[in-house]
């Protein structure tokens, strides 16, 4: 019997963390391999509220809107509604796949038979920079539609009978059922036919005004009027000393938790490929090892702890399991105390064991020879940027469009 897996859809954040569980899931080799992956994303969502790696490019945040507009304007029904607006995506991905510009078009490969939507993807950003003004998940917001036509049909005739009796619109009460900012940019004439990725300068501000006036206190914000930075991490940013002292402790937090698990998942896959008895593996993997170690910031991470992760899990209302502190407190301090020979450590590499087969049970590749034989030799392996790549990206669609005609 297949195993399967189900969850209560409570709102658009719960479905967003699952539908990223869900990606890694769909990869050949799983990326958060130690499960730290709760800690990286509460930096991220710290910093990057709204975003997510598996979003691709700025215009979807209109594009979607655009479409469920439309298709409230036609009265689609709740029936219907979920299809036509999948029907809808697919032209929009025709149109962005002959476009000149194809980079980050989601479902290039697949056309019509794409699994995840964009709408999906982008759904809980779209709440988050309050561009959707329903307060639940797309499944909800399709469901209640009639309901929402309802609303609006009744407070229509209120108005229209308030302005017979000359009464002010105070006097009706209530307001009409808003699904979308009211300020959304129009679509272009021809959408979705005629769409491309390039942002007008409209589209671009608005999208810069919302995400500054709902998260005026994020990373994010702070960065995007600065001129773009092409770096690899958030913390070599040339405007480091414009952002916030706690801005700069948490990036100083960041860039720690990411030097150091990342030797966590070298030494996971220096371990497979000595299960495997690879030698072009092996020998990649330990050089992998020198140049983390080389690279490693010890000053700061002796004067470095993790107090900080409960913190920040209380104010995002996330839980950090207790097993997965533990797991980082550990592998921090053995890579203190070990120097340059944990690769080769008997205790980090038992720590390293225990934790892939009590987060995989079955389908731990160190004691599954198909998940063995499945692991392409670098399951997990780079450094974690908290979203960084998907956000530069991001930036760059905005100044295109400020920039533009």
């Amino acid at each position: 019997m297949s195993a399967t897996l189900t969850w209560l859809d409570h709102d658009a954040a719960d479905r967003d963390r699952m539908n990223r569980i869900l990606a890694l899931f769909r990869e050949r080799d799983t990326r958060d391999e130690l499960g730290v992956g709760v800690i990286r994303d509460l930096l991220a969502d710290e910093f990057f509220p709204g975003t997510s790696t598996i979003q691709t490019r700025l215009r979807y945040m209109l594009f979607v809107p655009w479409i469920y507009q439309d298709l409230e304007a036609e009265g689609c029904p709740s029936a219907g509604l979920a299809a036509r607006a999948r029907k809808r995506e697919v032209e929009l991905v025709k149109a962005l796949s002959e476009s000149d510009d194809k980079a980050g078009v989601f479902g290039k490969r697949a056309g019509g038979d794409l699994r995840r939507l964009p709408s999906s993807v982008y759904w809980a950003g779209l709440g988050i920079w309050n561009i959707r003004r329903f307060n639940g998940s797309q499944e909800q917001y399709q469901a209640a539609i009639d309901d929402i036509y309802q609303q609006r049909s009744n407070r229509h005739r209120a108005l229209d009978m308030a302005r017979r009796r000359g009464e002010g619109l105070d006097a009706i009460g209530g307001v009409s059922s808003i699904t979308w900012h009211p300020g959304i940019p129009s679509p272009p004439k021809g959408f979705p036919q005629t769409a491309t990725l390039r942002l007008t300068r409209d589209e671009a501000q608005f999208i810069e005004d919302q995400i500054i006036t709902t998260q005026p206190n994020s990373l994010f914000a702070r960065i995007i009027p600065l001129p773009l930075a092409d770096v690899d991490y958030p913390w070599q940013h040339p405007s480091l000393s414009r952002f916030t002292q706690e801005q700069r402790d948490l990036l100083h937090h960041s860039d720690l938790f990411s030097q150091t698990m990342y030797g966590a998942a070298i030494l996971y896959n220096l371990m497979l490929a000595r299960k495997k008895a690879s030698a072009e593996l092996i020998k990649a993997r330990l050089e992998d090892a020198r140049q983390w170690l080389l690279s490693l910031d010890r000053v700061g991470l002796n004067k470095w702890g993790l107090d900080w992760v409960m913190p920040l899990a209380f104010n995002h209302q996330q839980a950090v399991s207790p097993h997965t502190l533990d797991f980082c407190k550990r592998w921090i301090e053995l890579v203190r105390a070990s120097g340059n020979s944990i690769m080769n450590e008997k205790t980090a590499q038992n720590l390293i064991q225990s934790r892939e087969m009590r987060l995989k049970g079955g389908r731990s590749r160190f004691s599954n020879p198909r998940a063995l034989d499945q692991w392409s030799g670098s399951a997990g392996l780079s450094r974690m940027d908290y979203r960084w790549f998907t956000v530069k990206r991001f930036i760059r669609d905005l100044r295109e469009g400020l920039d533009g005609e």
